[in-house]
């Protein structure tokens, strides 16, 4: 049980660039906001009321193609070039690819930003029927499952894909608007980056909101930015994806690793969440990477004492029929307990050299998430994966009987 802290925000500072919506006038929506260490504070990717040319759309590796059947006889598929579009420019592809296509030359996409919907109809005086396979087609999700189906709005994240009926216009049933959100950061120098952190808003209620679309949460590492997602996808030495939320909302951070965690050295990052669904914002709390601090030698927590959730909220009594709700949070007490004085210094005299006044990643059994023994997600439900911040700590107590040891106590209190 190898424990580890990740102290400096290495992303911090660093940030290059971001989708749409960044510093919008009068509402401190900033990306930077996605390295505040503080509790309720996060970046607002999407407008409320966007207009056409303000929506986002990827066509990439996962979602190149829409396979169509004419009526009586005749499939086709559409394949998209891969780029990012608003609705109005990836109508017009899906348009194209419609025209270059064998058996519906005469169709047309259109997408009306007010409602968010995509249609498809023939625009030939003579209309042809036509069926499109979501699900059976050879790009259907019974296949590659790598369609438009989720882009354009045919299927929402807990539904399911079917094909469409024979017809001679198709609409979308569901609305999309903004698709992507990322943001890009390019380091000054290398850096032995081990783990990366993020926090997404989809538990704000307290419960999961299975509408908002959480399955697509990545992280892309290069030696020189890339450019479009679909180069990431394909080219990116480093391809990481973050660990599920946790099932309870206290802490609902999120963790990305190499294999056996491995170190990455690359400059370049590219901080991906596709969310296709019918929101038309999305919130980042949290996009952060760090280096590892911990035992080189391999020195454990053999004991966790205190550790679990405070609920500080008045409890409800004769005297008090509306008690104060506060949040819970997980509080993490550590005993070192003799270690080799280099590795204290390094580890405990560390995290107080950090301070109080910034967060910090903590995990508990960092050895066994890596090596996949034990999950990201189930660990922060146990509040052994934290992100937090310093609240106490003992004096040092130094052993030099027959080396340099040292034991002290530090107690992690989590911040989100």
């Amino acid at each position: 049980m190898q424990t580890a802290f990740f102290l400096t925000d290495e992303f911090k500072g660093n940030i290059s660039s971001a989708s749409t919506y960044d510093s919008a006038p009068n509402t401190n929506n900033f990306v930077k906001n996605i390295s505040n260490p503080r509790p309720r504070v996060a970046w607002v990717a999407g407008k409320a009321a966007p207009s056409a040319p303000e929506t986002v759309f990827v066509v990439d590796a996962s979602n190149r193609y829409i396979d169509v059947r004419a009526d009586p006889v005749g499939d086709s598929t559409l394949t998209l070039t891969p780029g990012s579009y608003n609705g109005t420019t990836l109508a017009s592809e899906i348009t194209t690819q419609f025209a270059a296509s064998t058996h519906a030359a005469s169709w047309i996409a259109d997408y009306n930003v007010a409602n968010g919907l995509f249609q498809f109809y023939d625009g030939a005086g003579s209309p042809t029927n036509l069926k499109i396979l979501w699900k059976t087609g050879n790009h259907g999700t019974d296949n590659a499952n790598d369609s438009m189906v989720k882009e354009l709005g045919w299927v929402d994240p807990e539904g399911s894909a079917t094909d469409t009926t024979q017809e001679t216009s198709h609409t979308a049933p569901y609305s999309r608007w903004n698709t992507h959100t990322y943001a890009f950061i390019k380091l000054p120098q290398a850096k032995e980056l081990r783990a990366w952190l993020c926090e997404v808003a989809n538990q704000e209620l307290g419960y999961q909101d299975t509408t908002i679309d959480v399955s697509n949460i990545k992280i892309y590492g290069a030696d020189a930015n890339l450019g479009t997602l679909y180069n990431w996808q394909s080219s990116a030495p480093d391809s990481l994806t973050f660990s599920a939320g946790p099932y309870f909302s206290e802490n609902q951070i999120r963790l990305a690793h190499k294999a056996s965690g491995a170190s990455s050295d690359k400059l370049c990052w590219l901080f991906s969440w596709r969310h296709q669904d019918q929101h038309k914002t999305h919130s980042v709390k949290l996009c952060k990477a760090f280096e590892r601090v911990w035992s080189a030698t391999g020195r454990t927590l053999t004991t966790l004492k205190r550790q679990g959730m405070l609920n500080t909220g008045q409890p409800l009594g004769v005297d008090n029929y509306y008690p104060v709700q506060r949040l819970r949070r997980w509080v993490a007490p550590l005993a070192f307990d003799a270690w080799p004085a280099a590795e204290y210094r390094t580890v405990v005299q560390g995290v107080v050299h950090h301070g109080r006044q910034d967060g910090l990643l903590w995990a508990l059994r960092w050895d066994d998430i890596v090596a996949g023994t034990v999950d990201a997600q189930d660990e922060a439900d146990k509040g052994f994966l934290i992100w937090g911040s310093l609240h106490d700590y003992s004096l040092d107590t130094y052993v030099g009987e027959s080396a340099d040891y040292i034991s002290g106590e530090i107690t992690i209190e989590q911040i989100r």
